[in-house]
């Protein structure tokens, strides 16, 4: 029972499913190690709830960790870690106070990406790159490209090969709708 379901892979052939749902409302993650005939039983990495309506899009790294970002119920844009298959959080970090994280994305050398929204200005991106698996995090780097739109909606990330990132979203701009797309190869910068 849930929303905005989301599946992501691991290494070892594990499949995981996460979404907006529970008791209290928040996000959910389950895993299959069986290609999806049985689940394990709900894991809750925040156990107070979570807001925005939006699950985490978990992404796994070579060694099988799992790392999402959400926004906390006190409005805390957050990232977490279970390196236990889904079991507990062995870290959690609070990216910032003033900003929403959007989604995370990890390149193939397990670079991570978080792409987060200004609390206080809604046309205001951007990103935090980890290179330790989620240890420490770089300040923000601005994404000035997104703000050009009178309105943005649907903001994706997806990385790639060393440093390679893509971000693309709707946005409307004197009315018309527009789908945008930048791409960086050094990680943002």
């Amino acid at each position: 029972n849930g929303d905005r379901p989301w599946i992501a892979a691991g290494p070892d052939d594990s499949v995981y499913l996460s979404y907006f749902g529970g008791s209290p409302l928040g996000i959910v993650i389950r895993r299959s190690d069986d290609g999806g005939k049985n689940w394990s039983a709900p894991f809750i990495p925040e156990p107070d709830g979570t807001v925005g309506g939006m699950s985490a899009l978990p992404v796994i790294d070579a060694s099988g960790r799992i790392h999402m970002v959400y926004v906390a119920k006190n409005g805390e844009g957050v990232y977490a870690r279970s390196d236990d298959r889904a079991t507990s959080v062995a870290k959690r970090t609070v990216l910032s106070t003033s900003a929403y994280p959007q989604n995370i994305a990890i390149d193939r050398d397990d670079v991570l990406y978080v792409l987060a929204l200004s609390a206080k200005d809604p046309k205001s991106f951007f990103l935090w790159r980890s290179i330790d698996g989620g240890n420490t995090w770089s300040a923000p780097i601005p994404i000035a490209e997104i703000g050009k739109d009178d309105a943005i909606n649907l903001r994706w990330m997806s990385a790639g090969g060393h440093s390679k990132l893509a971000l693309a979203w709707y946005g409307l701009s004197q009315g018309k709708m527009w789908t945008r797309l930048i791409e960086s190869n050094d990680g943002g910068n």
